[in-house]
């Protein structure tokens, strides 16, 4: 599946991945990893050696390995919850964990990601869009930086990273944790882990986990089920250090997840297009899929009303797998290191999914796709805190994508009349004909469409190959004891493939006869059979990008706790193909002809401007980051609709992104510690390329305005080493907008704000074992955190909610 010119495959076979972690690491990452800070002060290695959190000119927040216990962090929107300024936009595809926005950045369109996800220094989001379900069991911490990360992770991350950094082997003794939970839902669970030295300098990890609940949505239709969920996984770690110059680091990790229904809640709220259909054809009994009354079902009551009971007529099911094995060489020269990591992830999903989201039984699909990445980086750094500090690299990676959806016909299928002068009012509803025009089609009074039960209707096969290199440089240069000066370059070349296999449409109306001359020549395809049976040939197409990203910063140290910074930086995403897109021709015979050239699109690029202030209050017992930002969003991959091939073609537009951000921890007392976070963002799209494109002027999808975190954590001892503790944590979250769903303002939809507040209570010998319970969305509260939409949706748009009131409770034994 690999097949690929020999620059680049020698280029990852010999060496490995410089995405050591580079992100935000709280800790050092090869000494003291069991502590969240020296001396208070929070260390990083944002620059690809540790600092204090106040030197780097970077907005970073940290979650450490006491909060993902304690919160029992387990995916990314756990993760997200904790953060303001992150928001996701979790898929319709379960299994999928869904595209992430940091500062309102988020893919719009295009085939990539705006944002990486890595896990110990490998990019397992490198090979396809949209996120991993990365779970682990031995997880130490996680890392946020936000805006551009072009210099030291290249492309892709125009928005942000965020780092998972997982436990490394202790040679030193054997430990170990046992996690057990049930809650709600029937809800239950394990999660462990176990080290074992090997040597005086070996050990490894092993970890895994299980869980299983029945989900909190019904599907109160003739299917049955529920959205229940089985997740399982594990992971093996290993770390050597035969010398006293070399370490090495490997790991392989599985999980794999189950899933029932969806749990998508309809609205009841259909978009224009589609209420047409229902209201124009439907009711008189003339429409080619089902029959009136098929309508009358027993969901009567939708979102916001409710957000756990759906209507399906065919049972759902989803499975998601992925595969990750990663290998770090470390060796110290004496004045400069060599690192090296490589990494290779394979993701598989498969769906079957009732596509019409009711109990009609029309429309149905089937889906699976299989991603393939590799990637390896070879960094060489100077060590030691120098005067002139400097790293240099080079970077090389593939990915493979190969994916089939198809498009059934249900049992309610039926040979049926259609009769133009409806149709007309749909396309009125629309705007492509005006009361006026319909009459011009009297002569065609009455046409049939010729299907049958489980004949489909569609067919979408395709690959999708990437090949990436990079070389990139970073230094930092001490003018004064309190002035420091930092830049960065990096070249980045990416290729992509895109082939699309025969597109097939099945099913056929026979054509409208449109009298010359009333149509502009682009509407007469449209109009004259553009749904008439036909082939989409085989295409493929290779679109090449390159750019030079960099970045300027500096750092002012005021007093030794208190450092302002200033940053310039670039971030690039690279471009890529579609061939998606057709022209649809009369051909002199009268059948349907096709033109499919394919196009590409530009890459996006974005500025940040950028200028913040980090510092630590009375010993550091509080710290806190300030920041306040500009980027500018230019040539940003937007996906349209092509009206004439009824697929999403990806053209450019224009936006700006900018906000302040506050995040704070403050150990007020000895038993108290608050902490938490506070953002304003103000996202704008300034151009789209479409006169009169009522997007213009709107916020990004996913960009609240305002959010806000706050966590407050008290322990108290009540008997010798027994300790009582109870923890609160409360979000709020602004009205967004959801992805844009067309040129039309009624197609638009808008998340309401949400206020979410969690409780956890319990008892515990440090280092020994933890009993608590909890309640999550403490307050019941109904609210979508994403909402999607098909073409063949009778219900109306299907939001993402999470469950209300849980309760639960968590047993964790450590083992010394």
């Amino acid at each position: 599946m690999f097949q690929k010119p020999c620059a680049l495959r020698v280029m990852y076979l010999g060496t490995a991945s410089f995405m050591v972690l580079n992100a935000s690491v709280v800790r050092a990452q090869d000494t003291e990893q069991n502590q969240a800070t020296q001396n208070n002060t929070i260390v990083v290695t944002a620059q690809k050696r540790e600092e204090a959190i106040k030197d780097v000119p970077i907005s970073i927040q940290v979650i450490d390995e006491e909060t993902i216990e304690k919160e029992d962090l387990r995916n990314l929107q756990d993760y997200v919850d904790l953060i303001p300024a992150l928001a996701i936009e979790q898929s319709s595809f379960a299994g999928g964990s869904g595209d992430v926005r940091i500062r309102g950045i988020g893919a719009l369109g295009g085939v990539t990601n705006t944002w990486a996800l890595y896990v110990d220094g490998f990019d397992v989001t490198g090979g396809s869009r949209g996120g991993a379900s990365i779970r682990l069991a031995d997880a130490e911490r996680i890392e946020v930086l936000r805006g551009p990360q072009g210099t030291a992770f290249g492309r892709n991350v125009v928005a942000g990273a965020i780092s998972i950094t997982s436990e490394t082997p202790d040679p030193g003794a054997i430990s170990g944790r046992l996690a057990i939970d049930a809650g709600s839902n029937d809800t239950y669970g394990v999660l462990g882990s176990i080290n074992v030295p090997l040597s005086d300098d070996a050990a490894i990890i092993a970890s895994g986990f299980f869980d299983d609940t029945d989900g909190f949505v019904t599907n109160i239709g003739p299917a049955g089920g529920t959205s229940s969920q089985r997740n399982f996984g594990g992971r093996l770690a290993f770390f050597a250090e035969p010398t006293s110059r070399l370490q090495i680091k490997a790991s392989i990790a599985y999980e794999e997840s189950d899933f029932g229904v969806r749990g998508g809640i309809p609205d009841g709220d259909l978009f224009p297009t589609t209420a047409a259909l229902i209201e124009g054809i439907v009711n008189q009994g003339l429409n080619p899929f089902f029959a009136p009354g098929d309508l009358d079902g027993e969901l009567t009551e939708f979102f916001p009303d409710q957000n756990d009971t759906v209507s399906l007529n065919r049972p759902e099911a989803t499975n998601s797998n992925l595969l990750t094995a990663i290998l770090r060489l470390d060796y110290d020269f004496g004045d400069v290191s060599l690192i090296s990591v490589s990494g290779y992830n394979r993701q598989e999903r498969s769906a079957l999914i009732d596509a019409d989201s009711s109990e009609i039984d029309s429309i149905f699909t089937a889906s699976n796709s299989t991603t393939e990445f590799v990637s390896t980086e070879l960094r060489l750094q100077s060590n030691g805190d120098q005067i002139f500090d400097w790293v240099i690299g080079a970077y090389g990676g593939m990915s493979n994508s190969e994916s089939l959806e198809e498009i059934f016909a249900g049992e309610t299928i039926r040979n049926s009349t259609f009769i133009p002068g409806i149709s007309n009012d749909i396309l009125a509803a629309v705007g492509v004909l005006t009361p006026q025009d319909r009459a011009l089609f009297a002569s065609n009074q009455v046409f049939v469409i010729d299907t049958e039960p489980g004949q489909f209707f569609e067919r979408f096969p395709g690959s999708f190959d990437g090949e990436f290199a990079a070389v990139f440089a970073d230094g930092s240069f001490e003018l004064t004891d309190r002035l420091t000066i930092l830049g960065g370059l990096r070249y980045n070349y990416d290729q992509f493939t895109q082939r699309r296999e025969e597109f097939i449409r099945s099913f056929a109306l026979p054509d409208l006869t449109v009298p010359p001359g009333i149509f502009p020549d682009s509407l007469v395809p449209l109009i004259q059979g553009i749904r008439s049976s036909f082939v989409f040939p085989a295409n493929e197409l290779t679109v090449d990008s390159d750019a030079l990203t960099w970045r300027v910063s500096s750092t002012y140290e005021f007093t030794d706790d208190l450092t302002a910074y200033a940053t310039i930086s670039t971030g690039y995403r690279p471009g890529g193909p579609q061939v998606g897109n057709v022209q649809v021709r009369r051909e002199a015979d009268g059948s349907i002809g096709i033109d499919d050239e394919g196009l590409a699109f530009e890459p996006e690029r974005i500025t940040n401007y950028e200028i913040g202030l980090k510092g630590g209050l009375f010993g550091n017992r509080a710290q806190f980051s300030l920041s306040a930002f500009r980027m500018d969003y230019n040539d940003i991959q937007f996906t349209v609709l092509d009206l004439l091939s009824g697929l999403s073609v990806t053209g450019n537009a224009e936006g700006r992104a900018q906000g302040v951000e506050f995040d704070f921890r403050a150990s007020v007392s000895e038993r108290f510690t608050l902490s938490g976070g506070l953002a304003y963002i103000d996202t704008e799209i300034l151009d789209t390329g479409i006169a009169g494109d009522p997007r213009i002027g709107q916020a990004f999808p996913y960009a609240p305005e305002f959010s806000f975190t706050a966590i407050a954590d008290y322990q108290r001892p009540i008997s010798g080493d027994l300790e009582l503790f109870a923890r609160a944590t409360y979000s709020f979250v602004d009205e967004r907008n959801d992805q844009f769903r067309g040129t039309d303002d009624a197609e638009q939809v808008v998340l309401d704000s949400y206020n979410r507040l969690d409780l956890r209570i319990g008892l515990e010998r440090p280092d020994n074992w933890r009993l608590e319970g909890f309640v999550e969305n403490a307050t019941d509260e109904i609210y979508a955190t994403s909402s999607f939409v098909n073409g063949f949706s009778l219900n109306g748009s299907q939001f993402i909610t999470p469950p209300g009131r849980q309760f639960g409770a968590r047993f964790i034994k450590y083992f010394n």
